[in-house]
């Protein structure tokens, strides 16, 4: 074997999709900080110059030249320095199929010098790679100082047929790697959070580490993207599957590692609620910051889900770049009021008051010619919804503020909202988060501040929409605790009626009833704005379901 001294610089980037000359200072800023440390390679995460996931931007022929002259410089980068592996997008040479690869780049003095295609490319969730790239033809070490060097990226990591029960692929490009003899593992790595994913990943990494006798090197991606939001969390374990280093998630970040001394280390747990706040903090500010917005405004009924949006908003862009909007109705009970303005005062936001009740009144004054002799119903309870998304997007419009939508995956799941009102806006931040969570990431969001920012009102009362006379939730829909629990078994799950009733031991007249509410609002789904993925099956990317269809 090899003399393994090397000296390896983890550079856990936060890149943007497209932009190229960000992306390279990104590099320049890493390449120099793995210079002082004296690094013999830096790695950085997949596609890296180009930022995951480029999307149909790669049918764009300038941008896929500005791309490969990107790579170029980003080579140039090794001239005086250590070497680079980063990832990139090449055109594929001769043969027949897509006619570009995700490549990972090795870079020595100047010039890209070996360079490795992926082989698996997935194609499900929020992965859609298939469509732009040829796999890899073939897979060859790189060699690097006289070291072996398996380099993989991001999926290809993920078929081990002695880890996973069921595979997707019949190719495992990682065995064959190492089948040819390799003195580390090197993953470059934009592999989306999910709750629990985590650990299954660390897990997997361990289990390659141990199977092949190698050290590993993982390298993640971190920040947002869109709806995606990918957690860091680079990784590196010796050759007994041993864990030697991980760099903190949801954040960038480095850190070098010697080869042929890594020793063993312990993490904390760091708990599921604060992964999943972390995660929504991280996913907003991020999605503000690379849409050009510095301020965001929402409406703050006194509800939990508000109250929630409001404390993630103010920890991701900061108090005062945040406004909340009171718009009480006739049907506003007090304590929304106090429990809206009390939040407002405890979080620092800009607050603001407008009554809704003349505009209402004037919708009902128009209306009432044309719909004399029917009796109220949810129509008017819409346009209270309404008019409260219209004052929102004046808001947004006027001061150049991301509008936050507020509703929550359960709501969300069966249609419980209002299009083109509490659904208005730029990024629906709970979208992916059940009210359960809501409740449980406020009650520990509390804890953590060691006093009530959020009110104990916002989150002892029943929750209502405040749409109609001593209207409730439970009027419509069963308990959150029964609801959550049905909704993660069909949309999760995937379960059948009859699975979810053995399951979970309900009625199923019950479980048919909230199934069909399901099926029947995609259309509002549809049309909501991108809501951040927390989950392993979020709305819009994740689920992908016809609207016109006859399945029931």
């Amino acid at each position: 074997m090899a003399d393994h001294r090397l000296r390896i610089h983890l550079a856990q980037i936060n890149p943007r999709v497209g932009d190229l000359e960000a992306n390279l200072a990104l590099a320049r800023i890493a390449t120099r900080a793995a210079a002082e440390a004296g690094a013999d390679l830096v790695v950085f995460p997949e596609l890296s110059v180009v930022g995951y996931p480029p999307k149909d931007l790669l049918d764009k022929p300038a941008f896929v030249s500005a791309v490969e002259a990107a790579a170029r410089r980003c080579a140039e980068l090794s001239r005086q320095g250590p070497a680079l592996l980063f990832g990139a997008v090449a055109r594929a040479l001769g043969g027949e199929g897509k006619a570009l690869q995700n490549v990972a780049h090795l870079a020595v003095n100047g010039e890209i010098v070996s360079s490795q295609a992926k082989s698996l490319l997935p194609s499900y969730d929020v992965f859609d790679e298939d469509r732009h790239f040829r796999p890899a033809d073939s897979v060859e070490p790189m060699v690097l100082r006289g070291i072996r060097l398996g380099v993989c990226i991001c999926e290809d990591i993920w078929n081990d047929k002695l880890f996973w029960s069921e595979r997707l692929y019949t190719n495992d490009p990682l065995e064959r790697l190492c089948a040819q003899g390799v003195d580390a593992i090197v993953n470059l790595s934009a592999s989306p959070f999910a709750l629990g994913k985590p650990e299954v990943r660390r897990a997997m990494l361990a289990h390659a580490a141990r199977r092949h006798g190698v050290p590993l090197i993982y390298v993640n991606q971190a920040g947002g993207n869109d709806d995606v939001i990918y957690d860091g969390r680079s990784l590196v374990f010796d050759a007994a599957g041993r864990l030697c280093a991980e760099l903190p998630a949801f954040e960038s970040a480095n850190a070098c590692v010697d080869l042929d001394a890594l020793a063993p280390i312990s993490t904390e747990e760091r708990g599921e609620e604060r992964e999943l706040f972390d995660a929504l903090v991280l996913g907003l500010r991020d999605y503000a910051r690379k849409c050009g917005f510095r301020s965001a405004v929402l409406g703050l009924s006194g509800g939990i889900d508000s109250a929630l949006t409001a404390v993630v908003a103010a920890e991701a862009l900061g108090s005062e770049n945040v406004m909340g909007l009171a718009m009480p109705s006739r049907y506003s009970s007090n304590g929304s009021k106090s429990d809206a303005a009390a939040l407002a005062e405890n979080l620092g936001l800009e607050f603001r008051t407008i009554p809704i009740e003349p505009i209402f009144s004037a919708y009902l004054e128009s209306l009432a010619p044309h719909f004399a002799g029917l009796a109220p119903d949810v129509t008017e309870e819409n346009l209270q919804a309404r008019v409260r998304g219209a004052l929102l997007m004046a808001f947004s419009n006027k001061q150049r503020r991301l509008l936050l939508t507020t509703g929550n995956k359960s709501e969300v799941a069966v249609g419980y909202c209002t299009l083109y009102g509490d659904t208005c806006g730029g990024l629906a931040l709970l979208s992916d988060v059940y009210k359960t969570k809501v409740y449980a990431l406020s009650r520990w969001y509390n804890a953590r501040a060691g006093k009530r920012v959020i009110p104990a009102g916002s989150i002892e009362k029943e929750p209502s929409a405040e749409l109609a006379p001593g209207q409730r939730d439970r009027d419509s829909l069963p308990p959150y605790e029964v609801l959550d629990a049905i909704l993660a078994r069909y949309i999760e799950g995937c379960e059948e009626i009859d699975a979810i009733v053995a399951g979970l031991g309900l009625d199923r007249a019950l479980v048919a009833k909230i199934v069909r509410q399901v099926d029947r609002n995609e259309y509002k789904r549809k049309q909501l704005p991108p809501g951040l993925r927390v989950t392993r099956k979020a709305f819009g990317t994740g689920r992908v379901m016809p609207i016109a269809q006859g399945w029931s």
